[in-house]
């Protein structure tokens, strides 16, 4: 267990996310895959300043949905510390060398779901269908532009932000790429598109791998992943390694808050340019008012 902490421990403080690109790492026994949810621009403005002001605390809480049956606390509460696993732990170890800890705060608690299984062979489709959500949304959500100021998060973010909430709401249906979408899916198991995220992921050589697991990582309006692709049977040993630098990376703590603010403003971006693509070719009708007054953050 220790050779696994220490190979955590040194991944974790070995990668820095201002490129707003997903992290790639190895551990012995598996490849990670982390797509940051601080670095996602989101219609949810509250949560971006909660999560951004909480980072710039030094402060981390979490939960992790390990299994079925068994949940994590990453932080204190009143009356307990943390859960007592090696995960948290290891976190803990990680994060104090970043100069963070954990803490009761309520206005960051992220919560890392239990993970959907993919067959190695799935991860393409899995891939083209993420990489198609950034347009997808955008015609769903509308201008970006307006999206923080006529948006109720509290009705509009549980229900229509995933990928998956749009399939079932019937909101791709009239979408003219709706039948190559389609066929992507329909190449994954059920349930597989909750865990979409409107970010590219990488390529790697899946196929050498003998399964993978992709965890949702979710506060409010933001979204994240934690990807674990396994060379051999899953154990706990090589699952805490995985997970260890990953949770230290949702969290920001190996990041800055200025870092964050200038990702935040690339994906925004990247939305602002789904739209504008998508009022240029007529599938979306414009309205929309100057960019110029948008918040991407703190600045």
């Amino acid at each position: 267990m220790k050779a696994f902490l220490l190979a955590s421990l040194f991944y974790a403080s070995s990668f820095s996310i201002a490129d707003a690109e997903p992290l790639e790492f190895d551990v012995p026994g598996a490849h990670v895959v982390v797509v940051g949810l601080l670095d996602q621009w989101s219609g949810d403005s509250t949560a971006m300043d909660n999560s951004l002001n909480v980072v710039s605390q030094k402060k981390v809480n979490y939960q992790l949905l390990l299994g079925p049956h068994q949940t994590l606390r990453g932080g204190p509460l009143v009356f307990q510390g943390p859960s007592d696993h090696p995960i948290v732990a290891g976190v803990e170890q990680v994060l104090k060398e970043h100069h963070f800890s954990l803490a009761m705060t309520q206005f960051f608690l992220f919560n890392v779901y239990q993970p959907i299984s993919l067959d190695p062979i799935q991860y393409e489709s899995f891939r083209a269908t993420q990489a198609k959500a950034v347009s997808k949304i955008t015609k769903v959500q509308g201008d970006p532009s307006t999206l923080q100021s006529r948006i109720s998060t509290k009705n509009f973010f549980k229900n229509v932000l995933s990928i998956g909430a749009m399939f079932k709401l019937g909101a791709l249906k009239a979408d003219p790429d709706f039948a190559g979408l389609a066929t992507d899916v329909s190449r994954l198991p059920l349930g597989s598109l909750e865990a979409v995220v409107p970010i590219e992921l990488p390529a790697f050589a899946a196929d050498l791998y003998k399964f993978i697991e992709v965890r949702p990582v979710k506060f409010r309006g933001l979204l994240g992943q934690i990807i674990v692709a396994y060379k051999e049977e899953k154990s706990s040993e090589i699952e805490n390694a995985a997970l260890i630098p990953a949770i230290v990376s949702i969290a920001g703590a190996d990041t800055t808050p200025e870092e964050i603010v200038k990702a935040r403003e690339r994906s925004y971006r990247q939305r602002l340019a789904a739209w504008n693509h998508c009022v240029d070719s007529g599938e979306c009708k414009t309205g929309r008012e100057s960019s110029a007054d948008h918040r991407y953050g703190d600045q």
